[in-house]
């Protein structure tokens, strides 16, 4: 029998980037929000709200994506 291999989609790997950034910015959010610089609209929080954004995204894409296995 010829085994046939699956590749695994481009997006799994966005997926991975997008949560790997997502976690990042949302980390550094999370210290901008305890140590606090004078910036415009720094109220909002902006990077927290982006990184759990582009968390929820990447993983939504790594869960969609996942390589299956091929017998």
């Amino acid at each position: 029998m010829i085994s046939q291999k699956k590749m695994i989609p481009v997006w799994f790997f966005v997926g991975i980037l997008l949560t790997i950034y997502g976690l990042v910015v949302f980390i550094s959010g999370i210290y901008w929000f305890v140590r606090p610089i004078n910036i415009v609209a720094g109220y909002l929080h902006a990077g927290i709200w982006w990184g759990i954004l582009m968390t929820i995204f990447g993983l939504f894409f790594i869960i969609k994506n996942v390589p299956k296995k091929v017998e």
